[in-house]
């Protein structure tokens, strides 16, 4: 027999069973209640629902003491808490609000990569976790991924306890019951947290198609009735024609309108049997297009109505779905087409009296400047002669007439050049400086005799190395000026200023103020100030003149020059007219100022002595202009042979050699354009420099010269000065010595009244037959080479030690230019020496330096001797 069992034992034994018993039924509880969570969690429920579901299942039915959900945040990649249950304490709260995870932290890779739980307890310590769930206030925990997948989990739960009285809850690790139902319930919170997400997904996406479906339903039939109300009420004819027969299957009210049929005249008709016989072909091209490329845009096609009149029309073709159907929007173009050969008509019409206004203007232009080439050429040539003031008064008053009606008519021919669109802007460099002082020279004179005072400043910040158009700079600045001075009474001041208003590394933006203290203009005057053929008033044009063109040439220009031109005036108050004018800077080294690339009045005596000798055909048909340029040119020392008219010219040119050609452009019998084709056609004158000489001066006659083999071009009134430095530039450079006169004009009367002594240095034999013999003449050009080289030396020296090699250069290159043309061959041949050295470099030249002054002083000396002589 077994012993009888203590009364000790019975009760523990009896607490055992009383413990087992109540486990059972925990048990039994707890997975009722899992039962009951698995039916309820369902997709019907949201997901924050779920979450506060977990949390209370794991505190309230599990008997943790506390239980956090955090959520997966897709827009950063944070965990956040989205649910915390057993943190009552407000420090808690606080901190529970900055607490996130993030996805590819060490403890959610690690759940992640894992699929296992994290277990942290007091007696075994997980140290991944430890800092975590001291900042969560949890003394032992329990951490576990759910929904989602593994690389992306929808959330993370945390349920544990905290550090005061543990043992009151469930424990994390030795409660094996609650911890595998917690482990369950994680399972079926995975499963109905990914159902939620996918109920919701293909609920949005089920309601949207059936939007979706809704609402294509409701455009099709609205666009349905759309096409109708436009089928039936659009002006343009529709219709809808059989791709296979081209017959109209439909048609609107519009179309039978159009055509005039009836709708069961029209019905099964086919569309070509419609168009004239000439069209059918290209219809049936055009069906087709639309068939390999579903449409046809503005095809026109001329079709005929029921009763045979022919419609133009344009047709828009479209493949309907319905593949066997095309639709036609037409309308009729009849009206349009006629407008547009009126208005082709018109056109040509208004081309033909443009080309006629041009055509005027040209003619207007050689017929005025014909005469005028006379009458200023006569006057230059009388002034020359000796005259009595009275006569010469006479005479200068004809010439500065003459010269006003050329300003006239340069002003109508610009303005004719603006208003066709055909004013050409030069884009080249040049100085600032320049333009100013060619200005100022033309006002300063005009201003004086007014008793005027004038001046001209520019601000320092001003760059004057620019690229632009000077000559039309100038144009706008000289007619400002004059205006200034014209309408300024003695005693008044003009002052011309520059700005400097806004500057980049490659553009200025400069501002030009020209102010007066004349007689100033109204508010209304101003308003109509820069229109064509105005002026103030007309008391103003009777008092001060004009053409009342200047203005609107000068806003007209500053405008293609990118600028802006205003005034600001009142009566009494004088004006001040203010222009803005874009220009570009010039990069690198800046162009030389004019003065720098003249050479010294030794040169230009020099240049112009090249000339003497040289044999020149002047072709021209109007007697008065021929003896003007004859007389001009033999001035200069050149031998003239006159040709009347092209064929004359090209018969002279058989027999003689000339150095040049100056040649008219409008002539009888063969004109100058012809005449330079034909002389071109012989390689004898291929080199041969022919230099028109036209009253013409639109835009593009310059071209037109150029592109049938001309050099150069003068116009006419010839300006002299223009006239000879284009002779020295084309035959110095084209023509060698062999066609000139070595011996002096023989149709000129002699000058060589006094001999020259023998002059150390010089080849006074070479240097007179530079000048063509004329020895006063050459004595002439000594007597300026001697006054201009007298401070060669010191000037040189000074440029050494400054170390401007580019003075050094230039003072070397023009001693070597003058001392050839006055027979210093020695002298020349140093300092040509002297200058290809100071074209790289200023060492090394001592040697070759002091033998040029030392040459220099041996000419210098001779020369002094020579005047002496003379003036004793």
């Amino acid at each position: 027999m077994s012993e009888p069992i203590s009364q000790s034992e019975f009760t523990k034994l009896k607490q055992d069973l009383a413990r087992l018993e109540g486990e059972a039924r925990a048990k039994t509880r707890i997975y009722k209640r899992l039962h009951a969570l698995g039916k309820s969690l369902n997709e019907t429920l949201e997901v924050e629902q779920v979450h506060t579901i977990a949390a209370r299942f794991a505190t309230e039915e599990l008997g943790f003491e506390k239980c956090l959900i955090f959520q997966h945040d897709d827009s950063n990649g944070w965990f956040r808490i989205v649910q915390a249950v057993g943190y009552q304490n407000p420090t808690e709260q606080r901190v529970l609000k900055i607490i996130n995870l993030l996805l590819s932290g060490e403890v959610v890779e690690y759940l992640r990569v894992s699929g296992k739980a994290i277990i942290h307890t007091q007696e075994e310590p997980n140290h991944m976790v430890e800092k975590l769930t001291n900042s969560l206030f949890l003394s032992e925990c329990t951490l576990e991924l759910f929904g989602g997948d593994v690389e992306m989990p929808f959330g993370l739960i945390i349920a544990g306890n905290g550090f005061h009285e543990p043992e009151r809850f469930s424990r994390i690790g030795t409660d094996s019951m609650r911890m595998l139902a917690l482990g369950n319930f994680i399972v079926q919170l995975s499963n109905s947290t990914n159902n939620i997400i996918f109920y919701k997904a293909w609920h949005a996406e089920k309601q949207y198609l059936e939007e979706n479906i809704l609402r294509r339903t409701e455009e099709i039939t609205a666009q349905k009735q759309t096409f109708e109300a436009i089928y039936k009420t659009s002006k343009d004819g529709i219709a809808i024609i059989d791709v296979e027969t081209s017959a109209f299957l439909d048609a609107n009210q519009a179309y039978l309108d159009m055509t005039r049929f009836s709708y069961d005249e029209l019905l099964y008709t086919s569309n070509i049997k419609l168009c004239v016989e000439a069209d059918r072909a290209r219809t049936r091209l055009a069906i087709q297009e639309v068939v390999e490329q579903g449409y046809i845009k503005n095809f026109i096609q001329t079709s005929l109505t029921r009763d045979g009149t022919p419609i133009i029309t344009t047709m828009s073709i479209a493949l309907m779905s319905d593949t066997s159907k095309m639709l036609a929007s037409v309308k009729d173009i009849t009206v349009q087409k006629e407008l547009e050969r009126s208005l082709t008509a018109e056109k040509q019409r208004a081309e033909s009296a443009a080309q006629a206004k041009s055509m005027f203007l040209a003619n207007m232009s050689h017929e005025i400047r014909t005469p005028m080439n006379a009458i200023i050429g006569m006057t230059h040539l009388a002034l020359k002669t000796d005259l009595d003031n009275k006569q010469r008064n006479y005479v200068y008053k004809a010439n500065h007439a003459a010269a006003s009606l050329l300003g006239i008519l340069n002003d109508i021919l610009d303005f004719s050049k603006i208003e066709a669109g055909k004013m050409a802007l030069e884009c080249t460099p040049f100085r600032l400086e320049d333009v100013l002082e060619h200005l100022e020279n033309l006002l300063s004179f005009k201003a004086e005799e007014k008793g005027i005072h004038f001046s001209i400043h520019t601000d320092a910040a001003v760059p004057t190395a620019l690229i632009g158009d000077p000559l039309r700079l100038g144009q706008i600045l000289i007619n400002l000026g004059n205006n200034a001075i014209k309408f300024t009474n003695m005693g008044g001041k003009v002052d011309i200023r520059v700005q400097l208003e806004k500057t980049s590394n490659t553009q200025a933006l400069l501002h030009f103020l020209i102010q007066d203290t004349g007689i100033g203009m109204t508010e209304e005057q101003q308003a109509r100030l820069f229109q064509s053929f105005s002026q103030a008033d007309n008391s103003t044009t009777r008092k001060f003149g004009g053409t009342g063109l200047g203005l609107a040439i000068c806003k007209s220009l500053s405008e293609l020059m990118s600028g802006h031109i205003w005034t600001e005036s009142q009566p009494g108050a004088g004006s001040t007219f203010h222009v803005t004018l874009a220009m570009l800077i010039q990069q690198g080294q800046a162009s030389p100022r004019r003065s720098e690339q003249v050479a010294d009045s030794a040169q230009v005596a020099i240049n112009l002595a090249s000339l003497t000798g040289r044999r020149v055909l002047l072709v021209e048909d109007n007697a008065l202009n021929q003896e003007v340029a004859s007389d001009i040119l033999t001035d200069y020392g050149m031998q003239v042979g006159i040709a009347n008219h092209g064929q004359e010219a090209l018969d002279i040119l058989k027999d003689q050699t000339f150095d040049c050609v100056l040649m008219d452009c409008q002539m009888p019998v063969m004109d100058g354009c012809t005449t330079t084709r034909e002389i071109r056609k012989q390689a004898r004158f291929q080199s041969l420099p022919i230099i028109a000489m036209t009253a013409n001066s639109m835009n593009g006659d310059k071209d037109k010269i150029l592109a049938v083999g001309m050099n150069d071009y003068i116009a006419k009134p010839i300006d002299i000065a223009n006239l000879i430095d284009t002779l020295v530039k084309w035959v110095n450079v084209q023509q060698p010595d062999s066609n000139r006169a070595s011996q002096p004009d023989k149709t000129l009367p002699s000058t060589n009244t006094i001999d020259l002594p023998d002059l150390p240095g010089i080849d006074t034999a070479k240097g007179l037959a530079q000048v063509g013999g004329k020895m006063n003449r050459y004595r002439k050009y000594l007597g300026v080479f001697l006054e201009d080289n007298q401070d060669f030396a010191s000037k040189l020296g000074h440029a050494l030690q400054q170390q401007d090699l580019e003075l050094a250069h230039r003072l070397t290159h023009t001693l070597k230019s003058n001392a050839a043309g006055l027979g210093m061959t020695e002298l020349h041949q140093t300092a040509l020496h002297l200058e290809n050295v100071y074209q790289t470099a200023l060492d090394n030249s001592d040697e070759l330096k002091e033998a040029l002054i030392s040459q220099l002083q041996t000419v210098l000396q001779g020369l002094h001797s020579l005047f002496e002589q003379h003036d004793t």
